[in-house]
């Protein structure tokens, strides 16, 4: 018997090619007065049962944490205004500094460490580094900053350009935060499910897909190949129906993963239909 054919997945056309979206950030506590609806996109049970949002909510760019994470970032923005560069050893101020990209990433793992508010600019601003190793070390420097990972991640990419928030997406992919967060997506513990949940939709919402597509094509658990297909619906990216239904169109996938797909395409489809 010949081996399937490898899919042909449709190069994904760039974000600067779609309106600007509004960031959906995430609401874990339903703190608003509207009732909850779980917004479904397959017809499924899978993890991403985490996934409850109103639809309105992709209009208001606001993210609500945990009290605590909102208690700490109320604090150090309260803070008289001072030079970044003061805060900073002259050790990694120096590193920071290089010309050596793999210096540069070293010290911002080193910057991680210190958990304050000028240790994130600092790592925010490595975002718009030259270096996509400098890029991807900001990545992980960002998510072992804070504890609530998706409150990090949403605040650097609601304050960021369009294009510092597509170069962040992408560090998110080439990290290796994106493949450890897809192999999260099932597990016993829920916190953790629920920041890989988290750093995807993030990542795609950046404009970054790939990994989600690879995942929906390859991943040999269907549970992750299912949620992945509810991220990207969720997420609303317009540029990557060429792909899901190049995807759906050459590849023998399972039938729930081939239903999944179909719904995913009718919904992103509608929803751009809507927002035209």
């Amino acid at each position: 018997m010949n081996a399937a054919p490898e899919p042909v997945l449709e190069p994904i056309a760039a974000e600067t090619e779609t309106p600007e979206v509004p960031w959906l950030t995430i609401d874990v506590n339903h703190s608003g007065d509207q009732p909850v609806r779980e917004l479904e996109v397959v017809n499924v049970d899978t993890t991403a049962d985490l996934a409850l949002f109103e639809s309105d909510d992709f209009a208001e760019p606001v993210f609500v944490a945990t009290n605590a994470a909102n208690e700490r970032h109320s604090t150090q923005t309260q803070r008289s205004p001072v030079n970044d560069d003061e805060l900073v050893s002259s050790a990694i101020m120096e590193r920071l500094l290089s010309t050596d990209s793999s210096e540069r990433a070293a010290a911002l793992a080193d910057l991680a460490q210190s958990g304050d508010e000028d240790a994130y600019r600092m790592i925010v601003r490595a975002f718009d580094d030259p270096s996509a190793e400098v890029r991807n070390a900001a990545a992980r420097a960002l998510s072992e900053l804070w504890a609530d990972l998706a409150a990090s991640f949403t605040r650097a990419l609601r304050e960021a350009s369009p294009e510092r928030r597509r170069k962040i997406g992408s560090a998110i992919a080439g990290s290796g935060l994106a493949a450890n967060a897809i192999n999260s997506l099932i597990g016993e513990s829920r916190e953790r499910t629920y920041d890989a949940f988290s750093i995807l939709f993030l990542m795609a919402k950046a404009g970054e897909v790939q990994p989600l597509m690879q995942a929906i094509s390859k991943h040999t658990n269907i549970e992750v190949r299912l949620t992945a297909i509810k991220l990207l619906a969720l997420s609303n990216q317009p540029q990557v129906l060429p792909a899901l239904r190049n995807l759906a169109a050459r590849e023998a996938l399972p039938t729930e993963v081939q239903a999944a797909v179909m719904e995913a395409i009718y919904l992103i489809s509608t929803q751009t239909r809507e927002v035209a």
